[in-house]
């Protein structure tokens, strides 16, 4: 039995460094799910899921955007970020846009959720999620959270 998803507008601040500043631009990483064997990868079709291995699909170049947000560029096809779409799919066939910024919201050492920048200036918190069988999570306000892990 797997834990309960975590929803992060209910979480405690964290006295920890975060995320964001251990990363670095033009950094490979993977996202490590808590609760699943497997990275985020995306597919060559560019849908996503949680079962990933090291390998260029569940690998991406981070590219930060301000003090808290970034991009996830694919290495198996550049071409490809990670993105929620407007109609809340999650997927990676964005191109660089405003649907591929994501803020990092850190809930605990080395763990953290990816909200969407661009529905949160439309008042809504999506999240890049995934359930307990490691399946995305499409318009998800709440979900596992994931582990930062350099490439």
């Amino acid at each position: 039995m797997s834990a309960p998803p975590f929803n992060p507008e209910y979480a405690p601040p964290c006295i920890i460094p975060s995320v964001f500043a251990i990363i670095q631009d033009k950094q490979k990483i993977r996202l490590k799910g808590v609760n699943v064997r497997g990275n985020l990868r995306i597919l060559q079709n560019g849908e996503c899921d949680m079962q990933g291995g090291t390998g260029v699909w569940a690998t991406y170049t981070v590219h930060k955007v301000g003090t808290s947000s970034i991009k996830l560029q694919n290495i198996g096809d550049d071409r490809h970020y990670l993105r929620i779409a407007p109609d809340f799919k999650l997927d990676g066939i964005g191109t660089g846009g405003k649907w591929t910024i994501f803020e990092i919201v850190n809930v605990g050492p080395g763990t953290f959720f990816l909200q969407s920048e661009a529905h949160k200036q439309e008042g809504r918190t999506v999240f890049v999620a995934y359930d307990g069988a490691g399946k995305p999570v499409q318009n998800a306000s709440s979900g596992f959270p994931f582990v930062l892990e350099i490439a």
